[in-house]
């Protein structure tokens, strides 16, 4: 899965309990696979568009915490 996320994500950040990524066009929806993948007891659920996946957190530290995680498996 961590392939697949640094081949398709360019940004990701949140805004409360809401988790935003960022992806090249068309990568979307194989980013949130990826994420649904990874597994993470504190997201409730992700809708892909075609650039952008938004992921819903069960709270803000769930969305800052998760943010990381991805920032650093991008790296």
């Amino acid at each position: 899965y961590k392939s697949i996320l640094r081949e398709t994500v360019i940004k990701v950040d949140y805004a409360i309990n809401t988790v935003v990524v960022n992806t090249y066009p068309g990568m979307a929806a194989a980013a949130a696979a990826a994420i649904d993948g990874i597994g993470n007891e504190n997201m409730i659920g992700s809708l892909a568009g075609d650039d952008t996946a938004i992921l819903v957190m069960r709270d803000t530290e769930s969305a800052e915490m998760f943010c990381e995680e991805i920032r650093e498996m991008l790296q």
